[in-house]
């Protein structure tokens, strides 16, 4: 597979997210874990290419911040721990892990700003 395929498969796995939100649990989780499989299928295509194009880099930066919106969704969605512990991925694979947890002190100082919904 090429990284242009991968990158294709990973678009269309971003995609299929938003049509299962209001589908079967089972359908949400597969969906779920297809993003992670393509995105991980793309970082191994990356580490076999000697030069990435631009257009390819800027769609993958596309493609990740998307999955960066859709991150809340995924870890609600399926015990990302237990198939982390399956697919091992490395650390630097951040797709399989949690975002990190805004600082309690910022919380605090900010709260006022929830009232302006």
């Amino acid at each position: 597979m090429s990284l242009a395929d991968g990158l294709d498969k990973y678009r269309n796995a971003l995609e299929n997210l938003k049509g299962v939100q209001k589908e079967p649990a089972q359908r949400q989780q597969q969906a779920a874990l297809d993003v992670l499989a393509a995105r991980d299928a793309v970082q191994h295509l990356i580490k076999d290419v000697s030069s990435i194009p631009a257009t390819q880099l800027i769609q993958l930066d596309e493609l990740d911040c998307h999955l960066r919106k859709q991150k809340t969704w995924i870890f609600n969605t399926i015990d990302v721990e237990h198939w982390r512990s399956l697919a091992n991925p490395p650390e630097q694979s951040w797709w399989w892990h949690e975002p990190p947890a805004l600082a309690p002190f910022l919380e605090k100082r900010y709260r006022w700003l929830d009232r302006l919904d």
